[in-house]
């Protein structure tokens, strides 16, 4: 195994095991089921890991190209980096969303 790869994926495990016991030790604190603290660190991680190129490039360049005609975006250059933070985005998504189910399931 590379390098490169299993620091990733210790990374990709961080993503996951740092909210369950930071959700652990406050539903300790606050009496209250595991899922629900660690939902909402999960929510907040999803915020800050929206790739910031993937998903708003074609409206900036077109909002861009309106204001000046002459603007030629920038060629992009693919280095690794955006499929980590796409792969994480989409770890700590699914953990978001299993953790939701979770709590639906055990609401029923």
């Amino acid at each position: 195994m590379k390098k490169g790869y299993l620091r990733a994926a210790i990374i990709g495990a961080l993503y996951v095991i740092v909210p369950l016991i930071l959700g652990a030790l406050i539903s300790f604190w606050i009496k209250t089921s595991i899922f629900i603290p660690t939902a909402v660190i999960y929510a907040v991680m999803l915020l800050f890991l929206v790739p910031s190129d993937s998903l708003f490039h074609s409206v900036v360049d077109y909002n861009a190209k309106s204001i000046n005609p002459t603007y030629r975006p920038a060629a992009s250059t693919s280095t690794g980096g955006k499929t980590n933070e796409l792969i994480h985005f989409v770890l700590v998504f699914i953990s978001l969303a299993l953790c939701l189910l979770v709590l639906y399931v055990s609401y029923l």
